[in-house]
């Protein structure tokens, strides 16, 4: 489980899934069980409110639970990668298993994100990396 109720300082419904401000000062978001997708639209907000939540911190650590996604279209690839920046120092994805993990690490390798990003199979892990 990503967010406990006593891990959340602020949370946000946002159609698809739920984002978190957690007290440990992490972001994240974890889709409702059966969504298999995101929009451009769904992103433009969730933008406006990390944006809103993170103007006196700056940046600060993100993850996202993706165990469930489908590939993103071009569109919303391009659009995450642009604003990732904004709110976010460093970004974990949270994959199905370790091959996932790895080819996710690859491509994020070699396209030389602009903040620092991994994958994993393990939450505890990635909180550890992303609390570093």
């Amino acid at each position: 489980m990503l967010n406990s109720k006593t891990a959340i300082l602020k949370s946000h419904k946002n159609g698809i899934g739920i984002i978190c401000l957690r007290r440990d000062g992490i972001l994240t978001f974890v889709p409702d069980k059966n969504t298999k997708n995101t929009s451009i639209k769904i992103l433009i907000e969730d933008l406006a409110i990390f944006t809103e939540w993170t103007k006196l911190t700056g940046p600060i650590p993100f993850l996202i639970d993706s165990r469930n996604f489908k590939q993103l279209s071009t569109e919303e690839r391009i659009y995450i990668q642009k604003n990732l920046p904004i709110f976010a120092s460093k970004y974990g994805v949270i994959v199905k298993d370790g091959l996932s993990s790895f080819f996710y690490n690859l491509i994020a390798h070699l396209n030389q994100p602009e903040i620092p990003m991994k994958a994993f199979s393990d939450i505890d892990g990635a909180f550890k990396w992303l609390k570093e």
